[in-house]
């Protein structure tokens, strides 16, 4: 992702109380970023929520086209991070 779209989206976590900033202790340069408290406790109920979605829309599917689908994420993945690694 481009570093202003992180950023504009950190931002908006952060506006929302769900994520803050602290400094990170091997290069003073930069931040890490954690969930606060409720950014906890929104995860523990969106995760939940998310499998069920998930589980759904595999249900939906065969077991060949969910294996198709699983290897071509894969490649994509692989292929994503041999760019980036390039670069």
């Amino acid at each position: 992702m481009p570093l202003t779209t992180v950023l504009f989206r950190v931002g908006r976590l952060e506006k929302r109380g769900h994520v803050e900033r602290i400094p990170n202790p091997d290069d003073r340069r930069s931040y890490l970023i954690r969930l606060t408290a409720d950014g906890r406790g929104l995860l523990a109920k969106a995760r939940p929520r998310f499998r069920d979605y998930a589980l759904a829309v595999e249900a939906r599917l065969d077991e060949e086209r969910l294996t198709q689908l699983r290897d071509d994420l894969g490649a994509l993945r692989e292929a994503l991070e041999a760019e980036v690694h390039r670069r």
